[in-house]
């Protein structure tokens, strides 16, 4: 069995555990800003087309679903998974 010497034991200096700890914060803002930040993801142009059809419509109506034609709310509605009423509710409020 063999003795170690203080002088023969080989210690962690400070400044690296303090580079170790340094990289860590740094991964795991990185990773946090990854996941929880801001999502861009751009609309495709058939998504961008409804939309704009939609807020046409809403100006139309001035956010009164009733007031747009019965082929004008069918349409919405198709685009919209026959909830066109809240669509343009939300579109007017823009």
């Amino acid at each position: 069995m063999a003795v170690q010497n203080k002088q023969e034991r080989q210690q962690i200096p400070v400044w690296l555990i303090g580079l170790v700890g340094l990289l860590l914060l740094a991964f795991l803002i990185w990773w946090g800003y990854k996941n929880f930040g801001p999502q861009g993801t751009a609309l495709t142009s058939e998504q961008a087309q409804t939309q704009n059809y939609i807020d046409e419509m809403a100006k139309k109506s001035g956010g009164d679903f009733s007031k747009l034609s019965p082929e004008e709310q069918a349409k919405v509605n198709s685009m919209t998974a026959n909830r066109g009423a809240l669509a343009i509710g939300m579109a007017a409020k823009k």
